[in-house]
């Protein structure tokens, strides 16, 4: 797993403070339907498409934003 970011989401009279989870992989066939992540015996799913990073043409990397199973 590659790290945790934190975003603060305020609507009137509430302030809320939301840890996202992003996984980097090398390039591969990341199917999120059928496919989960396990770090730290914890099971993880998708929180949306995996995000295909380039680089000089090529697939570099994927980011894949993760939520609690």
């Amino acid at each position: 797993m590659s790290y945790q970011t934190v975003n603060r989401s305020t609507t009137p009279g509430q302030d809320l403070f939301v840890e996202r989870m992003n996984c980097i992989l090398e390039p591969m066939d990341y199917d999120p339907q059928t496919m989960r992540l396990k770090w730290q015996g914890t099971t993880y799913t998708n929180d949306g498409p995996p995000m295909v990073r380039m680089m000089r043409g090529k697939v570099h990397h994927l980011t894949v934003a993760l939520k609690s199973a």
